[in-house]
Formats: C-alpha cells, sequence, structure tokens
C-alpha cells in the first residue's frame, strides 16, 4: 500500500525484488561486440568458462544459506534478516565464507571478496522475508553440492578440518532429530515446537532410525552414508569425532551456546586463521574500504567499531610495550616489532579500555 501511495495508482502485479543482478555468458569467442550488454551499464560476464563463477555462487551464496540456516533456526530465529542480525550467527556465516569456503575457490580472491559482500547485503535485505524452514527444504542434498566440495577442498589443501563447515554437518544432524515420519515428514522439536522436515523418503528414514543414537556413533553413520554423500566421508581422519564433538555440545549447551564456542578460536589454534579474515572481512563490508592481511590491525579495529573521542585515560595507554621496543626477538625493524608491540599489547589494552574485555574477544581473530 505504501508503494502504491508512492506511484499514486494500484500496481496488483508488483513483486519485491532485488538490486542485484549478474550474467555470466559463455561462448568459444568474444561475442561482446554482437551483444554489448556491458555497453548499457548491465553486469555481464563474457567468458569461455563460466565453471568457476557458477562454483562461486553454489558455494558462497547457497553454501551460506545451507551452512548457517539449520543453526539460525535451532538458535530461535526464523528467516534470514533476523540471523543476520543475530550477532552469533552472523559471526559464524561471516567465518564460514571468508576463512573457509573463499579459501577453496579458484577466481581472483578480490573477486571472491566483492561477490560475497554483495551476498550478505543480499541476505540483509529488509524487504524479503525468506524463512528458514524454506530453505531446509531437501538439506541433505543441498548440504552434498553447496558445502561438502568445500569442506573437502579446504582438507585436501590443509589437512585441516573447517571448523564451521563441520559443525554445520552437526547442527544438520541437530535439526534432523526425530522418530516419527507424518505425511512425508520427520517431525523435529524446536523448545517444545514441532516442526516438519521435508527431504527425500530414504533420508528421513535414515535420521529417523539414527538420529537418537550417541553422537560419535550417529556421526560415523551418517557421514559413512554413501547414499547421502556419494561417498564416505568418514575416510577423512578426524572428521567424524570433531561433528561428534560438536553435536554433543548442541545436545548438552543448546545450539545458541555451541555456536558460541565454535566461534571462539583459543590461541593454540591461532596459527591456522589467515590473517583475521573474519574482524577484517566485517571492517570491508561496513566500511567498503580495501584491506590485504597486513592491514593496520588499528585502524581496522577504528573503522570496525565506529568513531570514538578517546579520553585522557585512553590515550595514555601505549601502542607498544615500552619495555619490549625491539619485539620478542630483540633484533630491531623487525617484522616480529609490529607483531609483537602493536598487537599484543598496546592494541589490546586499549581497545579492552575502549569498549570492554566481553568485546574484545574477536580481537583474537587477528593477533
Amino acid at each position: 500500500v505504501e508503494e502504491w501511495e508512492t506511484l499514486g495508482y494500484e500496481d496488483r502485479i508488483m513483486v519485491t525484488g532485488e538490486p542485484f543482478a549478474l550474467w555470466v555468458i559463455e561462448s568459444e569467442k568474444d561475442i561482446s561486440e554482437e551483444f554489448p550488454l556491458d555497453k548499457i551499464g548491465q553486469p555481464v560476464i563474457f567468458t569461455d568458462n563460466q565453471k568457476p563463477y557458477r562454483e562461486r555462487k553454489v558455494r558462497i551464496l547457497n553454501g551460506a544459506h545451507t551452512s548457517f540456516v539449520l543453526a539460525s533456526y535451532m538458535a530461535g530465529n526464523d528467516f534470514v534478516k533476523e540471523s543476520m542480525e543475530d550477532e552469533d550467527v552472523r559471526k559464524f556465516m561471516m567465518t564460514t565464507i571468508f576463512d573457509e569456503i573463499i579459501p577453496t575457490l579458484t577466481l581472483p580472491k578480490e573477486e571472491l571478496v566483492a561477490f560475497a559482500n554483495a551476498v550478505i547485503e543480499r541476505f540483509e535485505n529488509p524487504f524479503i522475508k525468506h524463512a528458514l524452514l524454506s530453505i531446509s527444504l531437501n538439506s541433505t542434498s543441498k548440504w552434498k553440492s553447496r558445502c561438502m566440495p568445500s569442506l573437502t577442498g579446504y582438507i585436501e589443501k590443509t589437512g585441516e578440518i573447517p571448523s564451521h563447515l563441520a559443525f554445520s554437518l552437526a547442527a544438520l544432524m541437530n535439526f534432523y532429530t526425530g522418530t516419527e515420519i507424518k505425511e512425508s515428514a520427520l517431525i523435529g522439536n524446536r523448545n517444545g515446537e514441532e516442526y516438519k522436515i521435508l527431504d527425500d523418503a530414504f533420508a528421513l528414514e535414515f535420521f529417523a532410525e539414527n538420529s537418537g543414537k550417541e553422537s560419535l556413533e550417529f556421526a560415523k553413520a551418517y557421514l559413512s552414508n554413501t547414499a547421502i554423500f556419494g561417498r564416505d566421508l568418514t575416510e577423512y581422519a578426524g572428521l567424524a569425532e570433531k561433528v561428534a564433538g560438536y553435536l554433543d555440545d548442541i545436545r548438552t549447551l543448546g545450539m545458541r551456546e555451541a555456536i558460541k564456542k565454535v566461534n571462539t578460536i583459543n590461541s593454540d589454534e591461532m596459527s591456522k586463521v589467515t590473517g583475521g579474515t573474519l574482524t577484517l572481512i566485517e571492517t570491508l563490508h561496513r566500511k567498503n574500504v580495501e584491506a590485504e592481511l597486513d592491514y593496520d590491525i588499528a585502524e581496522a579495529w577504528q573503522l570496525y567499531l565506529g568513531p570514538r573521542d578517546w579520553t585522557q585515560e585512553e590515550k595514555d595507554i601505549p601502542w607498544v610495550d615500552e619495555e619490549n621496543p625491539d619485539g620478542a626477538d630483540g633484533i630491531p625493524g623487525t617484522e616480529d616489532d609490529w607483531m609483537y608491540d602493536k598487537n599484543r599489547n598496546g592494541v589490546r589494552d586499549r581497545l579492552e579500555a575502549w569498549c570492554g574485555d566481553g568485546d574484545v574477544m574477536a580481537l583474537e581473530f587477528v593477533l
């Protein structure tokens, strides 16, 4: 009705749309002269191979959806936009995309980051109420096509199991927990509220028979089910145990606390995190500025947290460790000076004075 008032007439075929479009056109020869969409400002890519662009869309946009929607639903959310406003779910999604999915793709990183930021803006669209239960339809086959290539690609590239993609498997197992199949749907339960799980009959029957089992037994049965995955994922050493551990957390702590736990990276895992991507990408997304992995961390945090007038007490906190001006190695002018002095001492102290201990946890993604 509000739009009708703006237009001055009733348009009953008006639909909700998105300010996003992209054409990827594959041909053996360049057809941009014959079909010059780019000349009139249309978002088009002419290429002789559309596969990496399709892969980018399926892994980032669809993969993000599939990796977080079931966890978000079980944490109490019902819509995508609501999930984007949920700090825990948003942090989970950002880490999944930028630290676990993008490193497995082949297009230039700046293109992947730009596409991911556009996807996030679409998820934040206030005019679209995209229901999580709607996205949950056929999640087993969606996870296989959208998330499994990122999981296996990450393991094969790094030798490590990606924590958030593994957690998304545990979240799926938790969402698909139920014993009763009624009217072609497995009946799940969220805090006393029933919901319908819709999927292929063989998948629903598997979960009805196995979801009540102990976490590791359930994880091994699920990951080794070749009818679901097309392969035996227990061949990846430690994957079943990691997924089972996350499922135990979900069952004992509840979904929200389990998400918070997987979002917290301890100091022993710091070396596995590529440059604090989570915090820096949030900075990029919110402020639309370019940054590399060596981006000045103090500036990044000031951008991320927004402008702020320093108190005199805050100004008095040094940026460097005055007792160790040459860093831990004692050698002037080395990279260690910057890492040791600027990150581990003054910046952390100043940020704690600025926003409180509880908000500085994310700094661990950067150190």
